[in-house]
Order: structure tokens, then sequence, then C-alpha cells
């Protein structure tokens, strides 16, 4: 004989998603760039270029690396459809690889 097992409905009673949800990779890397860059002193002269001109771009790809991989964590996707989720990442890859490369592009042109 078998017992019958009476399952409970499934509801996700979670609270709505933050619409700053998968996001914080992209805001929290793109104000440590900034104030990276600005703590650094960004040069104006070629005289007075730093020693930091390979650290920069490996930290924007690791910016850049950072917004991928939060993109594919399940807290990203919660309660959203797939077309959000994949236009927001792909709207903060662009504007992050927009803003690394017209932010720190002058600064290597101009000590190279």
């Amino acid at each position: 004989m078998t017992a019958a097992v009476t399952v409970p409905p499934v509801t996700d009673d979670h609270p709505r998603p933050s619409p700053l949800g998968g996001l914080w990779a992209f805001l929290g890397g793109g104000m440590v760039m900034a104030v990276t860059v600005l703590l650094l002193h960004p040069v104006t002269r070629q005289q007075d270029c730093p020693n930091w001109d390979l650290y920069l771009p490996m930290m924007a790809l690791g910016w850049l690396a950072l917004i991928v991989a939060e993109q594919v964590l399940p807290i990203a996707w919660r309660n959203r459809p797939v077309w959000m989720v994949a236009g927001r990442g792909l709207a903060a890859l662009l504007t992050a690889g927009t803003l690394s490369c017209c932010g720190l592009l002058p600064l290597e042109t101009l000590c190279h």
C-alpha cells in the first residue's frame, strides 16, 4: 500500500525586486573607478605620468567582468522577464565600456 503524499502549493511571496538589483557591480565599480582616478591625480603633462598605466586598464576589465558575473547571478533574474535582464545587463556593459574608454583612454594616450 502506498500512502498519498500531499505537497503544499508553492507560492512566491518574495518582495518585489529592487530596481537596482543586478546593477550593484556597475554602480559600485563605477564609483570605485572614479574615486581611484581622482585619488591618482589625473595628469595633464607627459612629464607627470605615474607608473599605474597597467593597473588602470586592468581595473576597468575587472569592472566589466564583475558586471558580467553579476548578471548571471540568480538574484538579478528574480521575478524579471528575460528581455529585461538581458537589456539591463547589455546597457550596463555598454555604459561601463564607454565610460572606461572615454575616461581612461585620454590618460593612457597622454602617458604613451
